[in-house]
């Protein structure tokens, strides 16, 4: 009766052990933006998942494993290159879980050297902006559209009119910069 017991209680701490490793393992899911051109050779940029409204993303350098950037962001909503002069721009825009659903967006100048910068994109500041917006690319602009809300305005149901505001990358100095431009 004794062996049976110990049988027992042995074989449930094995099944109770493997139970918890199992759950101290699961990690995010990991989504790696590699692109078929050569000028990205070198460079790998990685969305791990902590939840559905975060994730780590960082960019690496794939022959030392070195971290060029790392940051908790949003999920990443939709990538975008764009060729200005010799370098390259790739976007990621996220955008935020809830109600709003904010977009960023974060650019990274990607140089003809294979260096990669990440260079900050300019916040909305408009009165009235509270999401609910899209963005787009279309003849080497940003074009960033969000409705306006007033203050007696619900969440969901704005009744100021829609803006557009628009960037234009340009490179000044070797600084690259987001200039707003007219539509």
């Amino acid at each position: 009766m004794k062996k049976i017991y110990l049988l027992f209680l042995i074989s449930f701490l094995c099944f109770s052990c493997k139970h918890k490793t199992k759950k101290e393992l699961k990690t995010g899911e990991v989504k790696r933006y590699v692109t078929k051109d050569n000028f990205f050779r070198g460079f790998l940029f990685s969305e791990i998942k902590k939840s559905m409204s975060l994730s780590d993303f960082e960019v690496s350098k794939v022959d030392t494993d070195s971290v060029i950037f790392h940051k908790e962001i949003d999920p990443i909503e939709t990538i975008y290159g764009q060729p200005i002069g010799n370098d390259t721009i790739l976007y990621f825009v996220t955008y935020s879980a809830g109600s709003g659903a904010y977009k960023h967006i974060y650019p990274f100048r990607i140089e003809t050297n294979r260096k990669v910068k990440y260079v900050s994109f300019p916040p909305i500041s408009t009165e009235g902006y509270m999401g609910h917006d899209s963005i787009y690319f279309q003849n080497g602009k940003i074009y960033w559209k969000f409705p306006l809300f007033k203050q007696s305005d619900t969440n969901m149901k704005p009744t100021g009119k829609v803006e557009t505001n628009v960037y234009q990358p340009v490179i000044v100095n070797d600084s690259l910069f987001f200039k707003e431009v007219l539509p």
